[in-house]
């Protein structure tokens, strides 16, 4: 395998790294109601989902913080050598490009089933993936400050939504009884791995960028922080979700959330939101897409030898041509929310833990981390 190195990178603040993690880790899945199959339950479920994944984040911390400067290509590595390491490293980003592919397949199949219906979802794939191909050439950093931009936008407008929801006195709290009704294993067995996988686990691929953090003493704080505002808004997004459709009918539609946004009316005017909240939805798609997109390109080139931006130009084509080779969007989302999160945790999870547990082997038996230099 030949290595190479990326291209160079400036510091990346905390708040940017904030705003990357809170971001992408909302994502699309404000969309779906996750656990649904756990009744009015479903928001417990989300609940123990996060906290689950906030082991999965301690882990890739304490991972970071015993590995200094290094990034997950690197820690493979140098743990597991040239040659294993190295291969490892190749199928992480396949496994990056095709998250990201699976988001750019999101965008399409949304935008073609809302507002952009008389438009071949090919076009919209193609314009979201040239977009996201040029966005990644430039950087790092110029997308990270893409995202810190996007934040304030993201942020105002859900806090608006969550406003009208109360305003027009959606949410009912009878909806949502009786709770745990079958017990709490109904609502273990709705969370764990398919939870942990989406959308909790996924802060693993962020052991590809806190190397560049600009202050690697907040990167802790800052990520927990980040991470605890991303459960609690999409556990209350869960509660809001049920306690406006009640469970039997969010299960029955494909997007809850965009159902909910459509009761709400305001003085007899204020309506048909669910055009302004599909744009916000595309803005958490295309953070994810893009972070997704950096991670596979980041391995490719550090693995390779590229150059970052052969890298993303030799990614770009692959990503969007992958995006065809699901059949229908109904085959997309089963193959993700059913097929998909029942394995996504032994990459996102169970590897790293098993990185973890080397590393400390490494250090207990020379007393540090191996320098860079011997790679």
């Amino acid at each position: 395998m030949k290595t190479g190195s990326q291209t160079t990178v400036e510091p990346i603040g905390k708040y940017q790294f904030m705003t990357a993690i809170i971001l992408f880790e909302i994502g699309s899945t404000p969309m779906f109601l996750l656990g649904r199959d756990a009744g009015q339950n479903a928001w417990m479920s989300m609940a123990v989902g996060a906290a689950a994944g906030f082991v999965v984040l301690l882990m890739c911390l304490s991972l970071q913080r015993l590995s200094g400067e290094q990034d997950w290509t690197e820690m493979l590595l140098r743990r597991l050598g040239k040659w294993a390491g190295g291969s490892l490293a190749m199928l992480y980003a396949i496994l990056f490009a095709y998250e990201s592919m699976r988001n750019v397949r999101d965008f399409g199949g949304m935008a073609n089933g809302t507002i952009l219906p008389q438009t071949p979802i090919w076009i919209v794939m193609l314009i979201i993936s040239a977009i996201a191909c040029y966005g990644v050439a430039k950087g790092i950093n110029v997308l990270f400050r893409t995202i810190e931009l996007f934040f304030p936008f993201v942020a105002l407008s859900y806090f608006t939504i969550i406003l009208f929801f109360i305003i027009s006195d959606l949410p009912d709290s009878h909806r949502l009884r009786p709770m745990l009704d079958q017990g709490v294993g109904q609502v273990l067995g709705h969370a764990l791995p398919e939870l942990i996988s989406f959308p909790f686990g996924q802060v693993f691929v962020f052991l590809l960028f806190w190397r560049y953090a600009k202050d690697p003493k907040q990167v802790v704080k800052v990520s927990m922080t980040a991470y605890g505002i991303v459960s609690l808004f999409l556990t209350a997004m869960s509660v809001l979700t049920l306690s406006i459709l009640g469970p039997n009918v969010a299960k029955l539609v494909s997007y809850p959330f965009l159902e909910a946004v459509q009761l709400i009316h305001i003085a007899d005017f204020l309506e048909r939101l669910d055009i302004f909240v599909t744009l916000i939805i595309f803005l958490g798609l295309f953070v994810k897409l893009v972070v997704f997109y950096l991670a596979s390109n980041a391995v490719l080139c550090r693995v390779a030898g590229l150059s970052w931006r052969a890298g993303a130009i030799i990614l770009g084509p692959l990503i969007f041509a992958a995006s065809f080779l699901e059949p229908n969007q109904t085959f997309h989302i089963w193959l993700g929310l059913k097929v998909q999160v029942k394995y996504a945790w032994i990459y996102q999870a169970l590897v790293p833990l098993l990185l973890l547990a080397l590393t400390m082997l490494a250090i207990r038996k020379t007393g540090h981390v191996r320098p860079k230099e011997e790679v």
